[in-house]
């Protein structure tokens, strides 16, 4: 009787036990849906490996060489949106492309040797490509050597000192013009001196060298002038024909008007544009007061003008928009 009990009760003790052994009471699974679920997910900001792939060389257009400007516009393609940098000019210079590839970059070129430029695009991953180049011969001429050359008129008591010394590339011979009311044109007001140089130029830049008194040493230059570019082959009226009639209705462009005192001694003037270049044939002086009045003619003035000359370039630049 008791062996039955024994038995029974330990069946009994069995059955309520085993719920001990095979039920998780702690709640580690959470239920499907659960915002705890800890499950790793995927990482969707893994765009795999990254790119290391350089761009292609940027295609670099043609450039104008060469050239009189200190500067010049070039236009290429590359890969959109990437960086071009450009290197051997004067100074470094760097663009971005646009949605289609282009790129436009205005370099600053060594003045008087040939650039050779080096362009590179950078890509928004950082690689660069391989460099393409360009070569560009920047030189200066000065278009009024090999010229034509017309003035007033000339010193009767210099006869050596004709209109052709003004343009023969010697700092030591000059044009001079006549103040002796007795000789052709030393009446003519304004006094001038005009090239005509072999084709229509862009100008940026004229230089106007004063001739040397071989006596006192100083250099005889104009007080009061005006210089003009005329863009027509044949100039219908001349300075001294104008009177007051507007130079512009005969193809007279005004450049710059220079007064200066009596006694600085200058050797020479310079008129820059090139911020502004001019489109011209003719480039003139009207020349109105000088350091050097004639002590017997009330209202005449001696000039003397060792060299007239006129920089610029054929092809003008086009620029980046």
């Amino acid at each position: 009787m008791h062996a039955g009990r024994s038995i029974l009760l330990l069946v009994f003790v069995l059955l309520m036990c085993t719920p001990l052994f095979f039920c998780d009471t702690s709640s580690t699974v959470d239920a499907p849906g659960d915002d705890d679920d800890d499950t790793a997910a995927p990482d969707d900001d893994d765009d795999g490996p990254p790119d290391t792939t350089p761009p292609d060389a940027p295609e670099v257009n043609d450039p104008t060489s060469p050239t009189g400007l200190s500067y010049q516009s070039i236009h290429g393609f590359a890969e959109a949106g990437s960086l071009i940098y450009v290197t051997g000019g004067l100074a470094d210079a760097e663009t971005q492309t646009n949605a289609d590839g282009e790129f436009c970059v205005k370099v600053a070129l060594q003045p008087e040797v040939v650039n050779t430029l080096q362009f590179v695009a950078e890509d928004a991953a950082g690689n660069r490509s391989e460099s393409s180049s360009v070569t560009i011969e920047q030189h200066t001429d000065n278009y009024s050597l090999g010229s034509t050359v017309e003035v007033s008129s000339t010193s009767s008591t210099k006869p050596n000192n004709t209109a052709d010394k003004a343009i023969d590339g010697n700092y030591l011979t000059w044009w001079e013009n006549t103040t002796n009311p007795i000789n052709e044109g030393a009446d003519f007001k304004p006094q001038w001196i005009g090239v005509k140089m072999q084709q229509e130029y862009w100008i940026n830049r004229i230089e106007i060298h004063w001739g040397r008194d071989a006596l006192s040493g100083d250099y005889e230059y104009g007080t009061k002038f005006d210089v003009y570019l005329n863009t027509n082959d044949n100039v219908a009226k001349m300075p001294h024909e104008l009177g007051v009639e507007d130079p512009a209705d005969y193809g007279y462009v005004l450049l710059e008007t220079v007064e200066q005192n009596a006694d600085l001694d200058i050797q020479n003037n310079s008129i820059d544009l090139e911020e502004a270049p001019v489109e011209g044939r003719w480039v003139f002086l009207f020349l109105h007061e000088s350091n050097r009045p004639n002590a017997v003619f009330a209202g005449k003035y001696s000039f003397e003008v060792a060299e007239l000359e006129a920089y610029g370039f054929k092809i003008p630049d086009e620029p980046c928009e």
